[in-house]
């Protein structure tokens, strides 16, 4: 069937760069309700290129966050050849050996920009206010595009890619009016990010062990009803706020 390495990497590239499909053909999107029934906030969780949601989903249980409910849509591309997990879109280093680089970089801009939308049409309906993302890995990378779209109250933006490509604000861009969380052990990577965001709503970590920053962030951004918490007996209060115990 394949006669040469490049066959081999056409067929590949081919699958992973199948048009995006319509939205009422993507698999449902899962959902976990507040933890504690309160339903202020919402929370969309972005996998990274190669994953599920089925980890997102966990992480999110852990982190317990108060009055929030959270959702994990699920990238629309299969990977090839049958490998578990799914992608946003196709990333120019994997198409430009067989396109060459010109029209890697041109495929993987057209695939990201269908996948920025179906995400921007997602969050549309949402208040701006009460609305955050949390993007992993390729997931991080979508999550900093579409907040340069659609106003969102933050962003958390976890291990992305070390090519992480950033679009430019212009006149338009809405990514230096949004708190953002960065988490990367790459200097290059989060100076990149604090670059194109305005330092006085920028927070990063370089810890990798554990939630606590991620849920340290939270605890100051989130708004919450807070007559609730208080009849509430697994709430804590810290000094930057208040999270679950």
């Amino acid at each position: 069937m394949f006669e040469t390495p490049g066959d081999i990497g056409k067929f590949a590239a081919d699958l992973m760069r199948k048009a995006l499909p319509a939205p009422e053909k993507l698999q449902p999107m899962e959902h976990l309700p507040s933890p504690d029934g309160e339903f202020t906030n919402r929370v969309v969780y972005l996998h990274g290129f190669g994953d599920t949601p089925r980890a997102l989903r966990q992480m999110a249980a852990d982190l317990r966050l108060p009055q929030t409910d959270s959702y994990f849509p699920s990238a629309p591309q299969p990977l090839p050849l049958g490998l578990d997990g799914r992608g946003w879109y196709t990333s120019a280093s994997i198409l430009q050996d067989v396109y060459g680089p010109r029209k890697a970089s041109s495929m993987e801009k057209a695939e990201r920009e269908q996948a920025v939308e179906f995400i921007a049409d997602l969050l549309a309906p949402c208040r701006a206010t009460t609305t955050f993302l949390v993007g992993f890995g390729q997931g991080a990378e979508l999550a900093l595009w579409v907040c340069n779209r659609v106003l969102v109250a933050g962003v958390a933006v976890v291990d992305p890619p070390r090519d992480l490509e950033l679009p430019a604000s212009g006149p338009t861009g809405k990514l230096r009016r949004t708190n953002v969380f960065v988490r990367s052990t790459e200097p290059r990577v989060a100076a990149k990010v604090s670059a194109a965001v305005d330092p006085r709503s920028f927070t990063c970590s370089h810890d990798t062990s554990s939630l606590f920053p991620l849920a340290k962030w939270f605890s100051r951004i989130l708004p919450m009803r807070l007559a609730e918490l208080e009849r509430r007996s697994d709430v804590v209060t810290t000094s930057n706020g208040i999270l679950g115990d």
